[in-house]
């Protein structure tokens, strides 16, 4: 029974009473179940404990076998005990979590009801006709972007037009537009619900010219508003939590990228 014991520490039969103690407090610290979260810590942490009480209070002689009997006993109630407290602590942590995340997937339907109906609304505006809105020219200007971060030569390098119009302001590719000197009117074709510039037909010398929204919400990142739906219904059909909270990080993420691009 001892050399069992000595083998729970990492002892021989030549270790010492501190030998003992220090190899205790080393393997105790290291499977204590509230610091060692694997499987088996609770159970090794009890052999531990029984080794320890063992070889530190042994008996100098044989108990008569009802004594002995009643030792065990007593063992084996505080370790059913031990468990207990341990089934119990493990089961009250898990309820928590669970109620943390159905609180979480709680908050979250509304967003997903929310981003749902906004992407079913810019699917809508995209269909409908645009609206024409007649504006006034204020302004063309070249919009250039710093660039060369990763060789440390950083420049200016020229990227797109932009027109400042009295109700809008549109992006078009580089060299597009700003090399119209004059212009009689201009007229943007906006969406209907969100009022989104997608078109400026600009005449000049009574030709009129009809320019292309560099990108917006529908136009290069459009691809977002099928992927937002699906997530919305894909987090509105799943039913087990941890899916469904798992869903609503990845919409909650492309939900403030969408957003981003909607206020570009």
């Amino acid at each position: 029974m001892r050399a069992y014991h000595l083998s729970v520490l990492g002892l021989d039969e030549s270790a010492t009473k501190a030998d003992v103690k220090s190899s205790y407090r080393l393997l105790s610290k290291r499977y204590h179940p509230d610091v060692n979260k694997s499987p088996d810590a609770q159970e090794q942490f009890i052999r531990i404990k029984e080794a320890y009480e063992y070889l530190t209070k042994p008996p100098v002689y044989e108990e008569t076998r009802i004594y002995y009997n009643e030792e065990q006993a007593a063992r084996e109630r505080w370790r059913n005990e031990y468990r207990r407290k341990a089934r119990e602590k493990a089961f009250e942590q898990q309820r928590l979590q669970r109620e943390l995340i159905n609180r979480l997937i709680s908050w979250f339907k509304p967003v997903a009801i929310g981003v749902l109906i906004f992407n079913s609304l810019l699917v809508v505006d995209f269909v409908l006709p645009f609206r024409n809105h007649e504006q006034k020219i204020e302004g063309i200007n070249r919009v250039y972007e710093t660039a060369g971060y990763k060789t440390g030569n950083r420049r200016a390098v020229y990227r797109y037009d932009e027109m400042l119009f009295n109700d809008f302001t549109m992006l078009f590719d580089r060299g597009e537009v700003i090399n119209l000197d004059h212009y009689d009117k201009a007229v943007v074709e906006a969406t209907i619900i969100f009022s989104r510039p997608m078109y400026a037909i600009i005449t000049v010398d009574g030709k009129a010219e009809r320019h292309k929204q560099i990108y917006n919400i529908y136009y290069v990142f459009g691809f977002l508003i099928p992927i937002m739906i699906s997530l919305s219904v894909l987090f509105l059909k799943l039913k087990k939590p941890m899916q469904k909270l798992n869903a609503s990080i990845v919409l909650f993420v492309f939900s403030i990228i969408q957003l981003f691009l909607y206020f570009l």
